[in-house]
């Protein structure tokens, strides 16, 4: 029963978390992204240039497009499909017809393009990048590549990043060179930041811990740190003292407590302490 109510709290907290994401990445392209004509790829990026054509504002273009490509995801894909994605790419399209609505913006917010952009790039990469850790996704090209993936045996990450470049190129033709400029540095930084916040929300630290007092090192990860641990048994190779190796992977947090404590518990244990984002296993990450 308490693992159960666990799971729902942090259900919960994730979806708190991911509404504030997807606000983010609406914020970054109600304000910033289509006033300035900034075409960062995506569904977002082709709505700005197709909206140049079309009788629809981007917002409504991004709506329609979502509505459809959730509709396709369902018959292709089915119940695998995920409702983390259902809900943020609904949510975005939602939030986005809001803001058009109640609060229009239908010129540069800052009156400095550069500084839009800035902004644009930094709300939308952190969003996205929460919506990635937390195994979310604002629709668009994702859902695309879902779809693609069940049928083609292509690098879908490739075949997205061509059809992002080609809707970056399409603002140099539609907008002139300073606008396609400013969308393909907007694309470069962008990428750059979601796979830096991507591995700072998912840094931990893992621990290669030496000691002759194995048990009380245990004891104390296991129980006041609540983390598992594996060990064996080792030797020094120059006093062939016996000894015992422990590895634990943990957060921040709890690396502090553990560092602080450990040579409180062994003053002669020898410590590597490294940062790793991508592990995979028992209360970390899970391939399915």
């Amino acid at each position: 029963m308490k693992e159960i109510t666990k799971k729902r709290i942090d259900a919960v907290i994730n979806y708190i978390l991911m509404t504030f994401a997807v606000f983010a990445v609406a914020l970054a392209l109600h304000c910033f992204n289509f006033p300035n004509d900034f075409a960062l790829g995506g569904v977002s990026g082709l709505a700005i240039l197709l909206s140049q054509f079309l009788p629809l504002s981007p917002a409504d273009f991004v709506s329609i497009a979502n509505i459809v490509l959730l509709i396709l995801g369902f018959i292709v894909i089915g119940r695998s499909f995920g409702i983390k994605t259902v809900y943020c790419t609904t949510l975005l399209s939602v939030l986005l017809e809001l803001m058009e609505r109640f609060f229009p913006v239908t010129s540069s917010l800052t009156g400095e393009r550069l500084l839009d952009l800035l902004f644009a790039v930094f709300l939308s990469a952190a969003g996205q990048a929460v919506l990635f850790n937390l195994g979310g996704s604002s629709g668009g090209t994702d859902i695309i590549g879902m779809i693609i993936k069940k049928f083609l045996r292509i690098d879908i990450g490739k075949a997205i990043l061509c059809v992002d470049i080609l809707i970056v190129a399409g603002t140099f033709w539609i907008f002139g060179v300073e606008t396609g400029l400013y969308s393909v540095l907007g694309t470069l930084v962008t990428m750059m930041v979601i796979d830096t916040s991507i591995s700072t929300l998912n840094l931990s630290k893992y621990f290669l811990i030496v000691t002759t007092k194995p048990d009380e090192v245990q004891s104390f990860i296991t129980s006041m740190l609540d983390r598992g641990a594996t060990r064996w048994d080792a030797y020094g190779a120059y006093t062939g003292e016996k000894k015992t190796m422990i590895l634990v992977v943990m957060n921040r947090y709890q690396a502090r407590k553990l560092r602080d404590n450990i040579k409180k518990i062994d003053p002669d244990s020898f410590i590597l302490v490294s940062d790793t984002s991508d592990i995979i296993g028992n209360g970390f990450k899970t391939i399915k």
